[in-house]
């Protein structure tokens, strides 16, 4: 039975080194981002709330009447809701990012081309979303009222605020750096190679030599 050679050996090796210093799981920087900016879209829904259903303004647009003071629930159902779905539209567009990054593009030109194509799928999603909770303020009910609302404001700075504009300005800034891990988290979190990239790196240098 024929084996690799030594320097087949050591090709291997070195692609298989090569593959996991630069893929990094994808949920590590969308979960990272999404952390630290799924609170703006939280306090900018909350202040939106307030000045339309407690302070008055512009409370015809909604149909309200009468003001009165905020759900007390609504900052939990706010951040449990609005955290979901920004974990979901952060995955769509760092997914195709970290794609094009391993698949060999500059980390900036990985950005651009992640969002080019998954920028549609997070703005119909997003669109849906404030489509039904938009739609519970026509009702008369002034719970359900103010939830809708709060959450139709939410998802649409969340998806077309955050995560379309300042998420990707970020990690254009940011470069490379973006997908920095420290090493003793690499050892932690586990490296899934759903699309089969180490696979596809190894074949190559496992080719058996003719003697």
């Amino acid at each position: 039975m024929l084996r690799p050679s030594a320097a087949a050996r050591t090709s291997e090796a070195a692609s298989v080194r090569e593959m996991s210093d630069r893929t990094l799981p994808a949920a590590w920087p969308s979960a990272r981002s999404a952390v630290i900016s799924a609170r703006r879209p939280v306090g900018v829904s909350l202040g939106a709330t307030v000045a339309v259903f407690q302070w008055g303004w512009l409370n015809e647009l909604v149909g309200l009447d009468t003001t009165g003071p905020v759900l007390f629930l609504l900052p939990i159902l706010l951040t449990g809701i609005l955290f979901g779905l920004a974990m979901d539209y952060e995955v769509f567009l760092v997914t195709r990012m970290r794609e094009a990054y391993v698949h060999g593009a500059p980390a900036r030109q990985a950005v651009v081309d992640g969002f080019t194509h998954s920028a549609r799928v997070v703005a119909a999603a997003a669109l849906i979303m404030v489509g039904v909770f938009a739609g519970f303020t026509l009702t008369d009910d002034i719970i359900l009222k103010t939830i809708g609302f709060a959450l139709a404001v939410g998802v649409l700075v969340d998806a077309f605020l955050v995560r379309m504009l300042v998420v990707p300005a970020v990690m254009l800034i940011l470069g490379r750096r973006i997908w920095w891990m420290p090493r003793w988290m690499e050892k932690v979190v586990p490296s899934l190679d759903v699309e089969g990239e180490a696979l596809a790196q190894r074949l190559p240098a496992m080719a058996p030599t003719s003697s």
